[in-house]
């Protein structure tokens, strides 16, 4: 009987991979070669699913850009106004090695964005999103009185987004200054800041 093959799980391996070999090297050492070492199949195995190192980089991205909007949505889901919204940032935030790799891993998906449509308008898509979710936490915490309904949400919303963007920058590169605690404190004295914490 012939071996049933997932491509779905063999497809999220080689983005993995991809993932790993970023993390460690950065793209530089991103070639077809090095992810088949990585992932442990062959070049064949690689080019069937992903015709080029774009194509497959693409993939990768996408999708962990997909699952960390899928782990964001589920922990803002857990409460309401203010409280959702402090812990939607913190889970944007680098607050562990592990988040420091997916910081890592997103900066050269920002990179990439600078140069190719195609990146471009995946980031776009999921800036679009996640704008969304902010701006509606915000609002939610406006109804229930626990943000100066003065304020405005979109403004809000974009001030937040060049803060954790920036945050998770400087963290990725300096992660000494910007440890964990910091970065917790930065932004909590930011929501305290503008009335929204």
């Amino acid at each position: 009987m012939p071996k049933v093959v997932d491509h779905d799980e063999r497809r999220r391996q080689l983005a993995e991979a991809v993932w790993r070999v970023i993390d460690r090297e950065g793209d530089r050492g991103l070639t077809m070669r090095r992810i088949a070492e990585e992932s442990g199949w062959s070049l064949g195995v690689i080019t069937h699913y992903f015709p080029s190192k774009h194509a497959l980089m693409l993939f990768a991205f996408t999708l962990m850009m997909q699952r960390d909007a899928t782990a964001f949505r589920d922990e803002m889901r857990r409460q309401k106004g203010l409280a959702a919204l402090s812990a939607a940032l913190r889970h944007n935030l680098p607050l562990g090695e592990t988040d420091l790799a997916w910081a890592r891993i997103w900066l050269t998906s920002v990179a990439q964005a600078l140069s190719r449509e195609d990146f471009l308008q995946m980031h776009n898509r999921e800036i679009d999103l996640w704008r969304d979710d902010i701006r509606s936490l915000i609002e939610q915490a406006q109804s229930l009185a626990e943000a100066d309904p003065g304020l405005d949400p979109d403004l809000e919303t974009d001030l937040v987004g060049a803060l954790i963007d920036g945050l998770t920058m400087h963290a990725a590169l300096q992660p000494e200054r910007y440890p964990p605690e910091r970065l917790a404190e930065l932004v909590e004295g930011y929501l305290a800041g503008r009335g929204l914490l």
